[in-house]
């Protein structure tokens, strides 16, 4: 299982470094920096420590879909989480992420800003949201704190090397379910903001439940049906 970490616009050298190390601790495979904030200068390699190599290696693009090109699924980072109609902030824990990430061949997991974290924009993009639970009174971790909570997880999930006994879905079959069920919604005439919490909640089911690839194929088979069912009863 390939693993990428992305860092949207990172505003500190020392985090950075600190990061990079954290990733080679953990066997992150890639590095991504979306438009960084910080220096890449000595300090932040300094603070990498054996992992300078890792962090010279790290790929800046301009934009967070540039970064997460290339990935079977991607999974933003939010502190905070669970209110009732925002499917935004819908999350599920590191450990419900480290549960299933051995049924994808690679994933992308976003960090946001050091100060405001991932924009709305931004988390609509990812196909997941993960939380840490922490402290109510003070949720936000420290970028660098987070990250390693977070690839300590998933390191444990995947030197297990957890095996499913069924043949896995594909992105590009899933990204067909979404296709579909967006083209039922504008048959349905649903009207926002349901028109794009809908889509938004049928990928998130879809990703968290990490279907195999027959059960997949059959839920695309209804959603075909129920459109071609709505188109008829509009041409008579």
């Amino acid at each position: 299982m390939k693993l990428r970490v992305v860092l949207v616009e990172p505003e500190g050298k020392v985090n950075v470094g600190f990061v990079a190390r954290t990733c080679v601790n953990f066997g992150v495979d890639e590095l991504y920096l979306v438009n960084p904030k910080a220096v890449l200068d000595e300090e932040a390699l300094r603070y990498a420590a054996k992992a300078k190599g890792f962090l010279e290696r790290a790929i800046i693009v301009s934009s967070l879909e540039e970064a997460l090109r290339g990935v079977d699924v991607s999974v933003c980072t939010t502190s905070r989480s669970g209110q009732r109609h925002d499917v935004l902030r819908h999350t599920i824990t590191v450990e419900g992420l480290a549960r299933r990430m051995n049924r994808w061949r690679s994933m992308a997991v976003v960090f946001g800003r050091e100060s405001t974290g991932l924009t709305r924009e931004e988390l609509s993009k990812c196909h997941l949201a993960v939380t840490i639970p922490a402290n109510p009174e003070y949720p936000v971790l420290n970028l660098s704190h987070a990250v390693a909570v977070v690839l300590y997880e998933l390191w444990k999930a995947r030197s297990g090397r957890l095996e499913t006994l069924y043949e896995t879905v594909d992105t590009a079959t899933l990204s067909l379910v979404e296709k579909y069920v967006l083209r039922l919604v504008e048959l349905l005439g649903i009207r926002e903001p349901r028109r794009t919490m809908v889509p938004l909640s049928v990928r998130r089911i879809l990703y968290q439940a990490a279907p195999s690839k027959a059960e997949a194929l059959n839920l695309l088979y209804l959603v075909r049906k129920c459109i071609s069912n709505v188109e008829g009863c509009r041409e008579e």
